[in-house]
């Protein structure tokens, strides 16, 4: 039972959610251009993008803990912010 319940977490944490962005369409075409230069699909060019940009805030903004802050203990990701599950 307990290996089913973990079996369970571990798909509900590699679920992604859906979102939906509107572009001009020169800017569409653009970031075409560039998904097949950098051989990505336009979804995970995009994922890349936001996943960097959120990293570079982080850093910029100590919003992890780091080894000269403690962070935001109120942002989400942060380590005294986790459920912990047993």
């Amino acid at each position: 039972m307990a290996e089913k319940d973990l079996q369970e977490q571990e798909v509900t944490s590699n679920k992604t959610e859906i979102i939906s962005i509107r572009l001009d369409p020169f800017t569409k075409e653009k970031l075409a251009y560039i998904c097949d230069l950098e051989y990505r699909p336009m979804a995970l060019q995009i994922r890349k993008l936001v996943e960097d940009f959120i990293r570079a805030y982080e850093a910029q903004h100590d919003l992890m803990p780091s080894s000269s802050s403690h962070g935001d203990k109120n942002y989400p990701g942060h380590p005294y912010n986790q459920e912990i599950t047993f």
